[in-house]
């Protein structure tokens, strides 16, 4: 397993999530509230499950203002980080907790936008947080996934960055490493859309928005709502 230095790389991991690095990352938000605006939907109740360092659930503070936005990691490094970004914010609330914990924590069919962005793939027992987060999902709410599909490839990432990211890249790097260690050790798993389907479809969800991202970039988005 790779060491990471999690206080050091919350220092530098929004340069790595940027708009100019992660160009896919950033389109996920904005497909989200296209999902809820074909719905007419305006999420009062708003969930971020694997959080991060909040840098792409700010924007949610912007566009929905009156949301009550709850943000959820295990990671107490990149809790800092979010806390310096949002806490400050009265409805929004800073949960250090596991995906379970936390859903099992939340009030049944309440949550109207329930966010999983790029963390799917650490979540243990996927088929049982699935249900779990049905359990906590407004009736008329929807769940985001976006997700990896392959591991990266590692000499490309290092081409890329080596040059433009010198001091940076290196701290990065590690978590990128211990992403493909997880993989090939199973401490991680990437799913195809059927697998996730089911995964959902076993808990109460369908599927009703999908879209890849492969070949170009091993990523993919989805949108479920109740059965």
């Amino acid at each position: 397993m790779a060491q990471i230095d999690w206080e050091a790389l919350s220092r530098v991991f929004d340069v790595f999530s940027s708009e100019a690095y992660a160009p896919i990352l950033h389109q996920f938000y904005p497909w989200m509230v296209d999902q809820l605006d074909e719905r007419d939907l305006e999420p009062e109740v708003i969930v971020d499950v694997g959080c991060g360092t909040a840098l792409l659930s700010s924007r949610l503070v912007e566009w929905y203002p009156d949301a009550m936005l709850t943000l959820v990691d295990d990671n107490p490094a990149m809790l800092s980080v979010a806390r310096n970004r949002l806490g400050g914010e009265p409805d929004v609330s800073i949960v250090e907790a596991g995906a379970r914990d936390a859903l099992e924590n939340l009030t049944p069919a309440s949550v109207e936008m329930l966010i999983f962005c790029r963390s799917w793939y650490a979540l243990p027992e996927p088929a049982k947080l699935a249900a779990c987060a049905v359990e906590v999902l407004a009736p008329d709410g929807l769940v985001f996934l976006f997700d990896f599909t392959r591991a990266p490839d590692l000499r490309q990432l290092d081409a890329f960055y080596a040059e433009l990211e010198p001091e940076r890249w290196p701290l990065c790097r590690e978590v990128m490493v211990d992403f493909c260690e997880g993989i090939g050790e199973g401490r991680y798993r990437l799913y195809s859309q059927e697998e996730i389907t089911a995964q959902w479809g076993a808990g109460g969800a369908e599927l009703v928005a999908y879209e890849s991202h492969e070949p170009d970039f091993p990523n993919h988005r989805m949108c479920f709502a109740r059965a």
